[in-house]
């Protein structure tokens, strides 16, 4: 017989309480034994069975025609008045934040240095220069010929085919 652990038995609970499944032997000798189980599945068939009657003693089909009803018997101009004044109320915030003279973002000054990579700035030029030689030359520097044959591409192009070809 194999041993049946608590997680097992809690993802089968909710197939067993809708009916869908029912306990194997090992199952129900688990539940026999183990009080925390037993505990979580008298919560899963409550739940059940709660949600069950619920949906027996709910009238959707009736609900639904009442809430049809019920906006049927609205006025039909209220939607499109606020619409307009929504649309009115967002132009005119529009308009204040725009005419404002406070609100011009500062133009960057020729003094600013632009900081990429901070990381950066404390290696030597002959560092920074092993790292500049490690990465590959900009495709517009390498020329790629429609239909030119394999053989005679260099090896960078033959490299960067392999990559487009790999995804």
């Amino acid at each position: 017989m194999t041993a049946i652990d608590c997680d097992t038995m809690r993802d089968r609970m909710p197939e067993v309480a809708r009916g869908s499944a029912t306990w194997a032997a090992a199952e129900a000798a688990h539940l026999a034994d183990c009080a925390e189980c037993r505990a979580e599945w008298a919560v899963v068939s409550s739940a059940v069975t709660l949600g069950a009657r619920v949906e027996a003693e709910f009238d959707a089909a009736g609900t639904a025609r009442k809430v049809v009803a019920r906006l049927r018997h609205r006025a039909p101009a209220q939607w499109p008045a606020r619409r307009y004044l929504v649309g009115l109320a967002a132009a005119a915030a529009l308009v204040l934040v725009v005419s404002r003279p406070g609100l011009q973002l500062p133009a960057p000054t020729s003094t600013e240095e632009a900081r990429f990579l901070p990381e950066l700035d404390s290696l030597t030029v002959d560092e920074l220069t092993v790292i500049a030689e490690g990465f590959e030359a900009p495709l517009t520097e390498t020329t790629i010929i429609e239909g030119q044959p394999l053989f005679e591409l260099d090896s960078t192009q033959l490299e960067r085919v392999l990559r487009s070809l790999e995804g």
